[in-house]
């Protein structure tokens, strides 16, 4: 039977470890252009993992004899991850995709809505897949009652879980109403959804 001492460094070095999974999980997220399915599941789990931790860690510390200090520090530097590094990681994430979109991905992406709008006449109220047009699947458009277009450009573009999982795109040819309190973030008419206005009839879903 391993003896308490050795049960106790075990779940410090489990901890450490958890963290440094975390950490690097988080540096990705916020430098990666691409936002990948498996790679947000296991930053989750690593997420979920070490907030458990903390909370045995925390008891120990509260409720139990031993090196009080060590366990209140591993639950701290947790918390760190889970409420102050993380947040700012998925908030530079979105920041770094966007800039990817604006910067090289818009090109491709108009050619494809050129197309679709060039064939318009195919088009009904209802969405149709635009996959043998364009030749990329996941795309979807209609025509509204304005005459405008509306195209669907949805993030999942395979039916894995663990495909790519980029950033759902939405193209609208005609007006859209602001949001009142922030102008940046755009919806159509009946629709309480707003959607993040990237540029010339791009937005983000």
């Amino acid at each position: 039977m391993r003896a308490p001492g050795n049960i106790r460094l075990t779940l410090v070095n489990a901890t450490l470890a958890v963290c440094g999974i975390a950490l690097l999980l988080c540096l990705f997220e916020a430098t990666t252009e691409t936002n990948y399915a498996l790679t947000g599941y296991a930053l989750l789990a690593a997420l979920c993992l070490a907030g458990g931790l903390s909370v045995f860690h925390l008891q120990r510390a509260l409720f139990r004899a031993g090196p009080k200090m060590i366990h209140c520090s591993l639950v701290a530097v947790i918390m760190l991850i889970l409420f102050g590094v993380f947040p700012i990681c998925v908030k530079r994430h979105a920041t770094v995709l966007r800039r990817a979109f604006l910067e090289r991905r818009v090109r491709g992406y108009d050619a494809m809505a050129a197309k679709i709008i060039a064939n318009r006449g195919s088009l009904t109220e209802r969405y149709r897949d635009m996959e043998k047009l364009v030749g990329r699947p996941a795309v979807f458009a209609r025509s509204d009652e304005d005459g405008s277009v509306s195209i669907r450009f949805c993030g999942r573009v395979n039916g894995s879980k663990f495909d790519a999982l980029g950033v759902g795109y939405f193209y609208h040819s005609g007006p859209m109403i602001p949001k009142p309190d922030d102008t940046n973030y755009y919806t159509l008419r009946g629709l309480k959804d707003y959607q993040y206005h990237l540029t010339n009839g791009w937005y983000e879903e």
